[in-house]
């Protein structure tokens, strides 16, 4: 992963934690950043002034869905939740799985409210 190195030699936060992190913890410590790079920072983002006021990107689900298939169960539940307010309930049934085979309590509600 020598694009990680280098990020990590430019003095780059998060590719040095991921870096200097073992191997085996990698792929949490990468979605815990991904997690907390889509949630809100209270300010707009004066580095894309497309994102809308409070967010970090464009589209937050692009990290909660990173951050979901890397094994984060908070990501899945509210990739779930913005599924679900798009109106795209199948989607948002299966981020909720998997959050609630992780134990996400929110998450377990909400399939149990989307039964017929």
């Amino acid at each position: 992963m020598a694009w990680l190195a280098d990020a990590a030699d430019a003095r780059d936060a998060m590719a040095m934690a991921l870096h200097a992190a073992a191997p085996y913890k990698r792929r949490e410590l990468a979605a815990a950043f991904a997690l907390d790079l889509a949630l809100p920072t209270g300010a707009p983002n004066s580095e894309d002034l497309l994102a809308p006021a409070g967010t970090t990107s464009r589209s937050p689900a692009v990290y909660y869905e990173a951050a979901a298939h890397a094994g984060n169960p908070e990501a899945a539940y509210r990739l779930g939740r913005l599924k679900e307010a798009q109106g795209e309930y199948w989607d948002a049934a299966r981020w909720f799985n998997l959050a609630a085979e992780a134990h996400h309590p929110e998450a377990i509600q909400r399939i149990e409210k989307m039964k017929p």
